[in-house]
Protein backbone atom coordinates (compact mmCIF):
# COMPACT_ATOMS: atom_id res chain seq x y z
CA UNK A 1 0.00 0.00 0.00
CA UNK A 2 0.71 3.51 -0.27
CA UNK A 3 0.76 6.71 1.84
CA UNK A 4 -1.76 9.45 0.74
CA UNK A 5 -1.19 10.95 -2.37
CA UNK A 6 0.21 14.43 -2.11
CA UNK A 7 -2.42 16.51 -3.57
CA UNK A 8 -4.44 14.88 -0.96
CA UNK A 9 -1.92 16.07 1.98
CA UNK A 10 -0.92 19.10 0.69
CA UNK A 11 -5.29 19.94 0.79
CA UNK A 12 -5.82 18.47 3.53
CA UNK A 13 -2.38 20.76 5.30
CA UNK A 14 -4.08 24.13 3.77
CA UNK A 15 -7.75 23.83 5.13
CA UNK A 16 -6.44 23.04 8.77
CA UNK A 17 -3.20 22.68 10.91
CA UNK A 18 -2.25 19.35 11.69
CA UNK A 19 -1.81 20.16 15.31
CA UNK A 20 -5.86 21.06 15.50
CA UNK A 21 -6.51 18.16 13.09
CA UNK A 22 -5.50 15.55 15.32
CA UNK A 23 -6.58 17.23 18.38
CA UNK A 24 -10.27 17.09 16.78
CA UNK A 25 -9.20 13.15 16.15
CA UNK A 26 -7.78 12.40 19.13
CA UNK A 27 -4.69 11.48 18.20
CA UNK A 28 -1.26 12.63 18.84
CA UNK A 29 0.40 15.30 16.07
CA UNK A 30 2.84 12.72 15.74
CA UNK A 31 0.93 10.23 14.86
CA UNK A 32 -1.24 11.86 12.51
CA UNK A 33 2.19 13.35 10.42
CA UNK A 34 3.65 9.55 10.56
CA UNK A 35 0.69 8.09 9.37
CA UNK A 36 0.21 11.19 6.42
CA UNK A 37 3.78 10.33 5.19
CA UNK A 38 2.78 6.36 5.08
CA UNK A 39 4.44 5.33 8.23
CA UNK A 40 2.91 3.76 11.30
CA UNK A 41 -0.75 4.14 10.72
CA UNK A 42 -3.20 5.43 12.68
CA UNK A 43 -5.82 2.27 13.97
CA UNK A 44 -9.06 1.84 12.04
CA UNK A 45 -10.90 3.62 14.10
CA UNK A 46 -8.74 6.84 14.54
CA UNK A 47 -8.16 6.38 11.05
CA UNK A 48 -11.66 6.90 9.97
CA UNK A 49 -12.18 9.96 12.56
CA UNK A 50 -9.34 11.63 10.64
CA UNK A 51 -10.83 10.81 7.13
CA UNK A 52 -14.51 12.22 8.34
CA UNK A 53 -12.55 15.03 9.95
CA UNK A 54 -10.71 15.77 6.61
CA UNK A 55 -13.62 15.43 4.54
CA UNK A 56 -15.39 17.75 6.43
CA UNK A 57 -13.13 20.53 6.12
CA UNK A 58 -11.67 20.04 2.99
CA UNK A 59 -15.38 20.03 1.78
CA UNK A 60 -14.69 16.63 -0.38
CA UNK A 61 -15.51 13.57 -0.10
CA UNK A 62 -11.78 12.22 -1.44
CA UNK A 63 -10.43 10.95 1.91
CA UNK A 64 -10.63 7.28 3.36
CA UNK A 65 -9.35 5.01 6.01
CA UNK A 66 -6.19 3.68 4.09
CA UNK A 67 -5.17 7.36 3.66
CA UNK A 68 -4.08 7.10 7.53
CA UNK A 69 -3.38 3.90 7.65
CA UNK A 70 -1.66 2.81 4.58
CA UNK A 71 -2.07 -1.18 5.72
CA UNK A 72 -5.63 -1.05 5.42
CA UNK A 73 -6.89 -1.87 2.35
CA UNK A 74 -7.83 0.73 -0.65
CA UNK A 75 -11.24 -1.48 -1.15
CA UNK A 76 -11.98 -0.93 2.62
CA UNK A 77 -15.34 1.08 2.58
CA UNK A 78 -15.66 2.61 6.04
CA UNK A 79 -18.63 3.97 6.86
CA UNK A 80 -18.92 7.31 8.68
CA UNK A 81 -21.26 9.29 9.64
CA UNK A 82 -21.44 11.93 6.23
CA UNK A 83 -21.22 8.47 3.86
CA UNK A 84 -23.83 8.65 1.23
CA UNK A 85 -25.98 5.61 1.19
CA UNK A 86 -28.97 4.90 -0.99
CA UNK A 87 -31.95 3.24 0.96
CA UNK A 88 -34.51 1.73 -1.82
CA UNK A 89 -37.55 0.31 0.33
CA UNK A 90 -39.60 -2.32 -2.17
CA UNK A 91 -42.76 -2.63 0.00
CA UNK A 92 -42.98 1.18 -1.07
CA UNK A 93 -41.10 1.45 -3.96
CA UNK A 94 -39.64 4.24 -2.29
CA UNK A 95 -35.71 4.99 -3.06
CA UNK A 96 -34.23 7.18 -0.50
CA UNK A 97 -30.06 8.82 -0.31
CA UNK A 98 -29.20 9.39 3.13
CA UNK A 99 -26.17 10.48 5.26
CA UNK A 100 -24.74 6.73 7.31
CA UNK A 101 -25.64 8.92 10.73
CA UNK A 102 -29.38 9.82 9.78
CA UNK A 103 -29.48 5.64 8.68
CA UNK A 104 -28.16 5.09 12.08
CA UNK A 105 -30.34 7.03 13.55
CA UNK A 106 -33.94 6.35 11.99
CA UNK A 107 -33.06 2.32 12.49
CA UNK A 108 -31.31 2.74 15.66
CA UNK A 109 -33.45 -0.16 17.30
CA UNK A 110 -33.54 -2.16 14.22
CA UNK A 111 -30.55 -4.90 14.75
CA UNK A 112 -31.67 -6.39 11.06
CA UNK A 113 -30.92 -3.02 9.43
CA UNK A 114 -27.85 -1.74 11.37
CA UNK A 115 -26.31 -5.73 10.59
CA UNK A 116 -26.97 -4.73 6.69
CA UNK A 117 -25.09 -1.40 6.92
CA UNK A 118 -22.40 -3.08 7.97
CA UNK A 119 -22.13 -6.01 5.97
CA UNK A 120 -22.67 -3.24 3.25
CA UNK A 121 -19.51 -1.24 4.37
CA UNK A 122 -17.75 -4.49 4.75
CA UNK A 123 -17.82 -5.73 1.06
CA UNK A 124 -19.07 -2.49 -0.54
CA UNK A 125 -21.78 -4.63 -2.63
CA UNK A 126 -25.16 -3.83 -2.76
CA UNK A 127 -27.42 -5.75 -0.17
CA UNK A 128 -31.08 -6.88 0.53
CA UNK A 129 -32.85 -7.97 3.24
CA UNK A 130 -36.93 -8.28 4.35
CA UNK A 131 -37.52 -5.36 2.08
CA UNK A 132 -34.63 -2.88 2.48
CA UNK A 133 -31.72 -2.85 -0.55
CA UNK A 134 -29.07 -0.77 0.82
CA UNK A 135 -25.78 0.47 -1.02
CA UNK A 136 -22.92 2.81 -0.65
CA UNK A 137 -22.73 5.87 -2.90
CA UNK A 138 -19.37 6.93 -4.50
CA UNK A 139 -18.82 9.98 -6.34
CA UNK A 140 -19.47 8.98 -9.20
CA UNK A 141 -22.91 7.98 -8.35
CA UNK A 142 -23.59 11.33 -6.79
CA UNK A 143 -23.25 13.11 -10.13
CA UNK A 144 -26.84 12.67 -10.81
CA UNK A 145 -28.54 13.90 -7.70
Amino acid sequence: MTPMTPMKRDTLKACIKMKALALEAGVSRQALSRAMSGGAGLSREAAARVASIANRVTGYSCYEVHDFNSKLSPNLREITDDTIIELTNLRHWHRERMTAKRFRDLYEDDLEALSLLALTAHDGERHLTGDIVLSILDEDDLTDV
